[in-house]
């Protein structure tokens, strides 16, 4: 189930779905109405609005717009931005990786550095191993040469560092 964030009148973008005090329905917003900003106009596509027009000579020529009246708004809903994912470094070399570690319910996480190697892309097909990474760092898994998304998927990184980077803050005090 993904997750949905509240947007108040003043913050919708288009592609935001509208819900209308009182009704379960709800509609695309699509953008203001210029002429008078308590309107707003909603796609009428995605919400599968239909027209009746009565008294028309010319259907054709009539410009109908489904709009939402900001006294009738309730709130409106768009999916939640997800976390940036970090990014494998392309370059061989040394890296630290920060990970969280659980220390249980009550106490909450701790934080610790791993250091990482990374080998060249020509030397791991050399070698017939599942990928270009090996962690040097205890208590870190897995330890054997695996596969970036393998990193990410059995520990909590937080950030990612290269060897100069590391030792520089290190040096600076800032970890």
């Amino acid at each position: 189930m993904s997750r949905k964030i509240r947007i108040g009148w003043e913050d919708m973008q288009p592609g935001d779905l509208i819900h209308v005090k009182g009704s379960n329905n709800t509609y695309v917003y699509k953008h203001m109405m210029m002429q008078c900003p308590d309107y707003a106009v909603v796609d009428s596509e995605k919400t599968k609005a239909s027209y009746f027009v009565f008294g028309a000579d010319n259907p054709r020529n009539i410009t109908a717009f489904h709009t939402i009246c900001r006294d009738n708004f309730d709130y409106a809903t768009r999916p939640a931005p997800k976390k940036p994912r970090l990014q494998e470094p392309s370059k061989p070399g040394e890296y630290w990786v920060q990970v969280a570690y659980d220390l249980g319910a009550d106490d909450g996480h701790r934080l610790m550095w791993a250091k990482l190697i990374k080998r060249a892309r020509m030397i791991a097909e050399e070698w017939r191993k599942e990928g270009p990474w090996m962690s040097v760092s205890q208590n870190f898994f897995p330890t054997e040469w695996t596969s970036w998304e393998n990193i990410l998927e059995h520990n909590h990184v937080v950030q990612v560092l290269s060897a100069e980077e590391y030792y520089t803050r290190k040096a600076a005090g800032e970890l």
